[in-house]
């Protein structure tokens, strides 16, 4: 498969600690997952109600970034989330920069193989 067809180079994997009383239920945390979802720069996006944690994949907004995808800062994600009653400081949030292609595009289009013998009968 060639690498031209592969739409991000770099993205930010972020963690955000939010309290639990906020995500109120889990109907609540799985609508503020959909609704994260439905924004294009935002890539994966998983919502712990029982730990209150938000995991996020994105396209971050930056001179570095040349990809031609929507892009989005994690003040317009804390924005998003307050909107949906979800209140979250930049201190909460810890934020890396990782590789597209070895976090998400690998495991999902060449994963690993799952046995290591044939099943019986093979």
């Amino acid at each position: 498969m060639s690498l031209d067809i592969i739409p991000y180079d770099k993205i930010k994997y972020a963690k955000i600690k939010v309290k639990k009383e906020e995500l109120i239920d889990m109907p609540h945390a799985a609508r503020l997952q959909y609704r994260l979802l439905t924004n294009e720069a935002i890539i994966k996006a998983k919502v712990h109600f029982n730990e209150g944690l938000i995991e996020l994949y994105y396209n971050p907004k930056g001179k570095e970034n040349k990809s031609l995808q929507p892009k989005i800062s994690m003040e317009e994600i804390l924005k998003i989330l307050s909107d949906n009653n979800v209140h979250a400081k930049i201190e909460d949030v810890k934020e890396e920069v990782v590789d597209y292609k070895e976090k998400l595009f690998e495991p999902t289009f060449h994963p690993k193989e799952i046995r290591r013998v044939k099943p019986y009968g093979w």
